[in-house]
This record gives structure tokens, sequence and C-alpha cells, in this order.
């Protein structure tokens, strides 16, 4: 579709969207951005709305940034010392490609007034960034509508006309279970030679955050604070570039566009940890911005629960904590090379999954069965910032909890091609040993000594590719249970406080699979005693612990 084409049918999407009963009623939002661009006829500018006529509705825009070029000069943004030239005058042709196309689409509907971050927000003032960022909720889901350069890498390029054909959708025939038996016939094409990403059409169901048509192969949809604006956003279009998608038009009711269609099923609880799994593998230029760029989603969904509000700890959420805590990076149970290390600089308590990196992650625990053996909980959770509660965390936030414990030998094969193994060698049944699923790259660390005459070792995330074998004590705790299977937590000695613990990965236990014939903790406990090589020293016993 041409420019004109794709304006038109986003309008008539518009006009379908405001009879949907899931989708809001387009009306003048309660609260407005601090700032935003007027758009005038030849030039815009930037206003503050407290001095500015009523707003009726604004468009935001949802971009990439991009790098900025070696010895250049930094994106278009706003900053104390333009701040003035800014609310004067921008000349339209001054500013980025997608600025442009965003200003050019907002003309098309109609709308006077368009919410750019990088240009409604002063840059490099910490005071007004850790602000705004908070609001972005409001900002994105007040906004008439979001448009999302999909197809743009950075600032610099154009979303408008795009259109670039990848694969041709093939036809696939198939009888559909829920209409007897009837053949029904869908269209499947790959999007990108290099990306597993699918497309079906006709009324295939899928939830938002699931791989929909653009998923992860464009810029834009790569990028984490990007899938908080667009979640967030009430309606979105997103300028695909692709000649099979041309524009895809976003709202809570499905996706539209051309001869795809999607709606979605939502379930408050299942569909966080969703958000959490998609969101995971998305790329940051700055890796501290984790929780901060999904702040905006977490304020969004603790407005649509009851009252009394829940905690939010750090990613998670305190009524459902217990099965939350047992997320891995991988859900496989024999990780032999582990990608991936811990960052240098503090992003989150390790207890939390945004004290890791990696390219997926899942939870290892159904939340519907499950059944939490923590029996006292606490929490030093204490955000940076008093005015944005679900952004970052102040270095030390923790959690004490009474769980089910137990002290075991860890043992960790490097094989002559750098895989690693990783193993609890204290549980052996019938020869095999409990598989665990470490958060990064682990290694051995010696604790600092006190007043003990032997050393004592311990076992921490590696910041670099470790690649020597070991065997270290670390601590195994039973956070719950569920459908028949025990599921715990790795964890070693915490470098803030050698009687405190840090989170070091996951494990679970199968019936079958390793034949542990346990029905209930106290089986466990049993099975646990039999095994010669711990039978002394080993005892389950609930003790409270900390974890940062």
């Amino acid at each position: 579709m041409g420019v004109e084409e794709s304006i038109e049918f986003v309008r008539d999407a518009i006009r379908e969207c405001t009879r949907h009963i899931e989708c809001p009623t387009p009306a003048p939002p309660p609260t407005l951005p601090t700032r935003l661009l007027e758009i005038r006829e030849k030039a815009v500018r930037l206003i503050e709305t407290v001095n500015a006529p009523q707003v009726v509705k604004y468009a935001a825009l949802s971009h990439c940034w991009g790098e900025p070029k070696e010895g250049g000069p930094p994106s278009f943004v706003t900053s104390r010392g333009n701040l003035q030239e800014m609310m004067e005058n921008i000349d339209y042709e001054k500013l980025p490609a997608t600025f442009q196309d965003a200003v050019t689409v907002c003309r098309a509907l109609g709308l006077k007034h368009l919410w750019i971050d990088s240009l409604c927000i002063i840059q490099g003032g910490d005071k007004d960034w850790m602000s705004e960022s908070g609001r972005m909720c409001d900002y994105y889901g007040n906004a008439y509508i979001t448009i999302s350069g999909t197809c743009s890498a950075e600032s610099s390029e154009h979303f408008l006309g795009k259109q670039v054909s990848k694969h041709k959708p093939v036809p696939i025939t198939f009888l559909d279970a829920d209409k007897n038996g009837k053949k029904v016939e869908v269209c499947i094409q790959r999007l990108d030679a290099d990306e597993a990403a699918w497309s079906v059409s006709p009324g295939f169901r899928s939830s938002r955050t699931s791989q929909a048509p653009m998923s992860t192969t464009k810029p834009v949809a790569s990028r984490a604070w990007v899938f908080q604006e667009n979640t967030l956003s009430a309606r979105v279009i997103h300028f695909t570039g692709l000649e099979e998608l041309g524009v895809l038009y976003e709202c809570k009711h499905g996706l539209r566009a051309e001869k795809i269609s999607y709606t979605r099923d939502l379930q408050p609880w299942k569909r966080w940890r969703d958000l959490v799994r998609d969101y995971f593998p998305l790329r940051l230029t700055k890796e501290c911005d984790r929780l901060p760029a999904l702040s905006g989603l977490a304020d969004s969904f603790a407005r649509k629960l009851p009252e009394p509000k829940p905690r939010y700890l750090a990613g998670l959420w305190k009524p459902s904590l217990a099965p939350d805590l047992c997320w891995t990076r991988e859900l496989c149970w024999r990780m032999l090379r582990t990608e991936g290390f811990v960052s240098g600089e503090y992003v989150a308590p390790s207890w939390s999954w945004a004290s890791v990196q990696g390219d997926g992650m899942a939870f290892g625990a159904d939340s519907t069965s499950f059944k939490p053996l923590i029996t006292s909980f606490q929490d030093t959770v204490v955000p940076k910032s008093g005015k944005n509660v679900y952004g970052s965390v102040s270095n030390g936030s923790s959690i004490t909890m009474t769980v089910p414990r137990a002290e075991l030998k860890l043992t960790c094969s490097v094989s002559k091609d750098g895989e690693r193994t990783y193993a609890l060698s204290s549980v052996i049944i019938d020869a095999q040993e409990l598989w665990v699923i470490p958060d990064t790259v682990l290694e051995s660390w010696e604790i600092p000594p006190t007043n003990q005459a032997e050393p004592r070792y311990s076992v921490r995330r590696a910041q670099h590719d470790f690649q020597e074998s070991f065997e270290a004590t670390v601590t195994c705790i039973i956070v719950g249970e569920a459908d028949g299977q025990l599921h715990g937590l790795l964890l070693g000695i915490s470098k803030v406080d050698s009687s405190a613990f840090a989170r070091l990965g996951y494990f679970r236990t199968y019936k079958n699979g390793l034949k542990l014939a346990y029905e209930t903790i106290d089986e466990w406990n049993k099975v646990m005693k039999a095994v010669d090589t711990c039978r002394k020293q080993f005892e389950l016993k609930k003790e409270p612990l900390t974890i940062f």
C-alpha cells in the first residue's frame, strides 16, 4: 500500500476500533504530558501543557533512538541548553527522518500535538527523566494513538513508504477440531529470512504478547523501552515495512492488516508472566534501565488490580512471589553451554529475573497449581525514586523467608570444548545426579576469612568466561511444589553479607526422570536421608534466610 492508502486504512481501523467493547472510546486525556510538540503548518515547537489551551488529543511516537555516530553529535534531543530554542521553533527539515514521518502522519490524521520522548523529556538531567519516565504509563496510555516506526532502526531512518517483500504466503489446509472436522485453509509465511517468525491468517487467535506478525524481526520490536510503549498504548499503528503487511493496526481487540487479523484473550496474572517472558530478551542501551523500562507496564498492571494494591518487588508481585521466584533462563535440565554473564553494574537483586541477561527465559512452575512452602516472608525492597515505585531499586534490596533448605555439593565439569555441566553431586538416586539450571556461568570463590582457620568457598555468578571445573558447597531451598514436583533455588554466599545468600540458579525434581519416589516434602526428606553420601550431614530444615 502507498502512503495515502495506509493513512486511509488507519482512519478506517480507528472508526472500527471505537465500536470494540474492549477498546476505550477516544476522549480528552485526564492528564497531559508535561510537554508536547505543537504541530503547525510548516514547523513544530515544544510547548509546556500547563500554559497551553486544553489539548483534546495527542499522538505518541514509539521509536528506536539508535546509537550516536562515532565522534558525532548525540541524537536530536531537548536539553537544558536548547530548551528555550525548542519552545520557539523547530524547523521541520532539521527533524530526524522518523520524527518527520510522525509529524506527517499526525497532520494526515488531523492531530495537532505529538509526544516524542527525546524531545519532550529534558535529556541529560536525571531529575526530569526520573519524574517523566515514571509517568510514561499515562503518556502512552492516554495518547489518542501511538505511531510505531517498526521498520526504522534509528531516528535517522524514514518509516513511511517502505515496502519490502520478504516471502510469499503458502496456503495450508487442515481439519479444525473446533468445527466438527471442517476443512479450514490458512496462509503461512515467513516474515524474515534470519528469524523464526511466521504469520498465519485468517482468524488466528493470539495474545498481544505472543509472536505477532512484526515480532522481533524488526528493530523497534526488539527494544525493551518500545515493548513497554506499545503494550501500554490503547492503539498502535505499526509501519512494518513489509509488503505482506503494510501498516498493522493494533488495539485491545486485536491486530488488523489487510488479510491478517488477531484477537486476544486477557488473563491478568498470566498476562504479567507473558509480558516478562517477552520483555526479557529485548535489548537495552543501558542495562540499568531494565526495571525502569518496564515501570509503566507495572503501574498500568497494578491499576487494574483490586485494592489493596499488591507489593511490587523488582519485577515480581508479592501475591504470586513463590511460583514467580521459579524463573529460569532456559527450561532444560542439562545446560551444557551457559551463555551470558552477570552485569558488572547493579541492576536488580539476584532473586529477580531482571538481574541477568539472556536470549530467553521461562517460569518453571505453573502458578495455578503451585503450593508454596514459604512459611514466613518479609522484604527490604526500596525504590531508588520515591516517585516511581515500579522503577529501579536500591542496592541491598533483599527478601527474607522461611523455607525448607539443605547444604549440598555443586559440581561443575568443563569439557575440552568448553561445555559445562552442573549437578548437585550429593543427590544420587540410582546412579543419577540432579541437574540444575544455572542463571549464568558460575564460578567458585573464596569467602573472605573471619576467625575461622580453614578457608571457605562458595559459588557466584561469573562476570567472565570461567573455564575451570570446581566443587563447592551451596544452599538449596525448596520454594514450593506443583503436580508432584518440587521447585527450588540454588543459593551461594552473598558478597554483600556473608550470613546471607545470592541466587545462582533453579532446579526441580521429577518423580520419573530421576526416580525420586516422593509425594510430599516429608518423602523428599526420607529420600535425601537415604543417600549414603549425605545421610549423616543432611537434615531438611526450615529456617529463615535472606537473599540479596
